[in-house]
C-alpha cells in the first residue's frame, strides 16, 4: 500500500494492512472484522492482545462523530455481515496489485456482497456508508490509505 498512497499522494503514518469497526455492545467494546474465516464480532480484547493494542493498533474515530442513529445504522450493517456469513474475499489482493500497477487505477474485482465475500477494509468502507451515507463512493475497492485520507476519520489520538 505504500506504493498507492505514493501514486494518491498521501502520507501515511503506518502501514495499513488490515482494517476492523469497534463498536460498543452492552458496555463491552467489540471489534468486527474479516479474517480468513469470514466477517466476524468478538470482544476486542479476544481478537489481540493488550500489546497489540498498545504498540500495532492504529485507531480512526468518526469525525464528526457520529450521532445515536449512524451508531445504529453501522452496528445493523455489523450483525449483518456477520450473521449472514460473509466470507473473506482472498482474491482482493491480486486486484488491489492490479489498481496499483494500472495507469488508470482501474478495479477488475466485484462492485457489491453479492457473492457474499469482502475483505477487510471493504467491510469498513460498507460500515461507514451504511452510517453515513456517501463516505466511500467505492467501498468495494477501498483500503487504509483511502480511509485515512477521506477526511472523514481522525486519529484516536487527535479526537
Amino acid at each position: 500500500m505504500k506504493i498507492y498512497a505514493r501514486k494518491k499522494g498521501v502520507s501515511v503514518p503506518y502501514n495499513f494492512s488490515h482494517g476492523g469497526t469497534n463498536d460498543i455492545y452492552d458496555g463491552d467494546t467489540l471489534i468486527g472484522e474479516a479474517i480468513a474465516r469470514g466477517y466476524h464480532i468478538v470482544p476486542s480484547m479476544q481478537a489481540y492482545p493488550q500489546a497489540e493494542w498498545d504498540n500495532n493498533i492504529f485507531v480512526m474515530t468518526p469525525d464528526p462523530p457520529y450521532s445515536d442513529e449512524e451508531k445504529n445504522r453501522a452496528k445493523r450493517t455489523m450483525e449483518e455481515l456477520a450473521f449472514t456469513i460473509t466470507r473473506y474475499e482472498f482474491l482482493n489482493f491480486f486486484w488491489w496489485i492490479f489498481k496499483i500497477i494500472s495507469t488508470n487505477g482501474l478495479w477488475i474485482g466485484p462492485t457489491s456482497l453479492k457473492n457474499k465475500r469482502a475483505y477487510c477494509f471493504e467491510t469498513v468502507a460498507v460500515i461507514a456508508n451504511a452510517a453515513r451515507q456517501g463516505s466511500f463512493p467505492e467501498d468495494y475497492a477501498t483500503c487504509g490509505v483511502d480511509i485515512y485520507a477521506s477526511g472523514h476519520y481522525k486519529p484516536k489520538d487527535q479526537v
